[in-house]
C-alpha cells in the first residue's frame, strides 16, 4: 500500500508539474535551460554540429546532454520542457516519499524548487539522484551540479558507467569537449565556499563524520547559479523542523525581490544567498548530533 501511495503522490504531483510548465513556457515564453540541449539533439539527430546552435552567449552544455535529450528531439520547446520537469518531478516526489520521512516533500514549496519549475532547470531531478541512486549517470548531464553526488554515491560500477557513456560521447563527436568549452566562457555561477562570507562554511568540518556535514561541504564547492541549484541543500536537514525552517529561510532570501524587485542587489545576490540559504544549511549541520554523540539503545544483560 505505501508503494502504491509514493507512486500515485509522484505520478500525480509530475503531471501537475508538468502541465505548470507548459503553461508558463507556452504563455510567457520565459527562456527554458532546455532549449540550447534540445536544439543540439535536433542538429545531432541531422548529422549536423550540435555545437553551432545559438547561444546568444548563454553557456552551453556538454554532449552527454544533447545525447540525453534525443529521445525528445524534434518536439516544441514547451512540450519538451513539460516532459522533462514532470519526469524530474515524478521522480523527485517518489524519492523523497519516504517511509517515516513525507516530510522531505516540503522541498516542493521551497523558492529553489518553484524557480526551478518556472525557468525549466535541472535541479529537481539532481536532488532525486541523491536518493534515487540507479540516476547516478545524470551526473553527465550538469557535471558541476552532479560534483557531489559523484562523489558522494560513488561506486566502482558507476564510476566504469559513467566513463564508459562518457567514452560513447567521444565516438560520437571526438572534439566536442573543446567545442563545449569554447561556448561555455559565458558560465557567471558562483562557488559559494569562495564567496566573501563562504569561508564560514568550512566550520561543516567540525562535523565532518556527518552525511550532512559531507553534503554541505561538497556543495559549498560546486560552481552554481542562482536561485535554483541550491535545491541540493534540501538534502540536508535530517528532521521535519530543520526542512520547514530552511524551506522559511529560502523564502525569506526572495523576499527583497518580491518587495524591491530582482535588480535589489545589483550584483551582490551571491553574497546574500550564501548568507540566506548556506548559513542556514550549516546551522542546522552544527546542530546535528555526530554519530558518536547519539546515544545507543541499553544492552540486554
Amino acid at each position: 500500500m505505501l508503494f502504491r501511495h509514493r507512486l500515485f503522490i509522484a505520478f500525480a504531483l509530475g503531471i501537475a508539474i508538468g502541465f505548470v510548465n507548459f503553461y508558463l513556457q507556452f504563455n510567457f515564453h520565459i527562456p527554458s535551460d532546455f532549449s540550447i540541449p534540445l536544439c543540439g539533439a535536433n542538429r545531432l539527430i541531422a548529422d549536423l554540429n550540435p555545437y553551432s546552435c545559438p547561444t546568444n552567449g548563454v553557456a552551453s552544455y556538454p554532449l552527454t546532454t544533447i545525447i540525453a535529450l534525443i529521445p525528445i528531439s524534434g518536439l516544441p520547446v514547451e512540450i519538451a520542457s513539460a516532459i522533462i520537469m514532470g519526469i524530474s518531478t515524478g521522480l523527485l516526489a517518489y524519492a523523497l516519499n519516504r517511509p517515516q520521512e513525507p516530510w522531505r516533500l516540503l522541498a516542493f514549496l521551497s523558492v529553489p524548487f518553484v524557480y526551478s519549475v518556472q525557468i525549466s532547470q535541472w535541479a529537481p531531478l539532481f536532488l532525486a539522484a541523491v536518493y534515487l541512486e540507479w540516476l547516478y549517470p545524470i551526473v553527465l548531464i550538469k557535471p558541476q551540479l552532479g560534483l557531489s553526488i559523484s562523489i558522494m554515491n560513488f561506486t566502482p560500477r558507476r564510476f566504469f558507467l559513467v566513463l564508459a557513456l562518457g567514452l560513447i560521447s567521444l565516438l560520437i563527436q571526438p572534439d566536442w569537449i573543446l567545442r563545449w568549452w569554447q561556448q561555455s566562457s559565458g558560465y557567471d555561477g558562483f562557488i559559494p565556499l569562495l564567496s566573501i562570507p563562504g569561508l564560514i562554511l568550512l566550520l561543516a568540518i567540525i562535523r565532518w563524520r556527518t552525511k550532512p556535514a559531507q553534503w554541505l561541504f561538497l556543495l559549498s564547492l560546486t560552481p552554481q547559479r542562482g536561485w535554483y541549484d541550491q535545491l541540493m541543500l534540501w538534502t540536508i536537514p535530517s528532521n521535519q523542523q530543520q526542512m520547514m525552517l530552511l524551506t522559511a529561510c529560502s523564502w525569506l532570501m526572495w523576499l527583497p525581490i518580491i518587495i524591491f524587485g530582482p535588480h535589489i542587489f545589483r550584483g551582490y545576490s551571491n553574497l546574500w544567498l550564501t548568507i540566506s540559504l548556506f548559513y542556514p544549511a550549516l546551522g542546522i549541520v552544527l546542530a546535528d548530533k555526530e554519530p558518536s554523540q547519539i546515544e545507543q539503545p541499553a544492552k540486554v544483560k
